[in-house]
């Protein structure tokens, strides 16, 4: 199943770009230079100089080395030294209007506070990246703060169960999976699914790692999920962590519906028979239990 959502995603990564190629080369010679007398004078007469332009790529690669070093230092949970690149790459950024606007560097100092759990300090710096782009990642991390600083009303603005919906539509019983937003718990269950599918699937962060954590703390908050262990089960995978994937796959087939079932049970195949045998068996008991 995981492997048809990533197909999915190329598919359109290859489509769009091969569409705007095939526009390119339709227009002629004289329909470019139409097209070019046409533009207002403001961008073809007035143009950069060489010097701005090298000067403003120049910078551009110290703001990216700078941001570069803070997401190095927050893996090694060198929170100190990230934030003070993080703010370094904030202060040599070029102003728009006399306002900074660096959604990277906004996003990461989020992510530094987070993880040291310092949610109201995350949120000035989340709800800024937040108004600038729509990307899901922002929005689920600042409905995160707000859930862990007790703020229902607000996480909930900052979430959708699209954001888990779109990923997974083409499944039978789909809407059954996303765990809801009713109580906080089920909340921030959905907010972190939705998290790790945006970390695990989109082709703009694709973290494995990043989205087993979340699965993992989903799971935990709603164990009977099936959707939630097979996803898991598929990251624990794909970082080799053989043993935690059975046990994962296991409660998928156990809590899962027919498709999930069938995905799991095929993953399951591609284990020792002593082990799929022994899993199956304890999935039909953690079946029988729920029951």
């Amino acid at each position: 199943m995981k492997k048809g959502l990533i197909r999915k995603l190329a598919l359109v990564a290859v489509l769009v770009p091969v569409a705007i190629l095939t526009s390119a080369l339709v227009i002629g010679k004289d329909q470019q230079k139409t097209a070019q007398d046409k533009m207002p004078r403001s961008i073809t007469a007035n143009r950069l100089p060489k010097a701005v332009t090298d000067k403003l790529h120049a910078q551009a690669v110290r703001v990216k080395a700078a941001e570069d070093e803070a997401r190095a230092l927050l893996k090694r949970k060198q929170y100190a030294a990230a934030e003070t690149a993080c703010r370094r790459a904030l202060a040599i950024t070029p102003k728009i209007k006399g306002k900074t606007l660096n959604l990277v560097a906004w996003q990461l100092l989020g992510h530094i506070y987070m993880e040291q759990g310092r949610y109201r300090e995350a949120l000035p710096f989340l709800t800024n990246a937040a108004q600038n782009t729509r990307h899901d990642e922002v929005n689920l991390d600042t409905a995160l703060c707000y859930l862990r600083l007790g703020d229902l009303e607000r996480a909930r603005q900052f979430y959708s169960d699209r954001m888990i919906l779109r990923y997974i539509d083409h499944i039978p019983d789909y809407q059954s999976y996303v765990p809801g937003t009713g109580t906080a718990k089920t909340l921030e269950a959905s907010i972190l699914f939705a998290r790790g599918i945006d970390a695990d699937l989109h082709a703009r962060t694709g973290n494995t790692e990043k989205a087993v954590l979340d699965y993992t703390v989903a799971a935990k908050i709603v164990p009977t999920n099936g959707m939630i262990a097979y996803f898991q089960a598929m990251g624990l995978k794909e970082l080799k962590r053989s043993r935690e994937a059975l046990s994962c796959f296991t409660r998928a087939v156990a809590y899962g519906k027919s498709h999930i079932v069938r995905e799991a049970t095929y993953q399951l195949s591609t284990w020792p028979n002593v082990d799929r045998e022994r899993a199956l068996k304890e999935a039909a008991k953690l079946k029988a239990a729920k029951s």
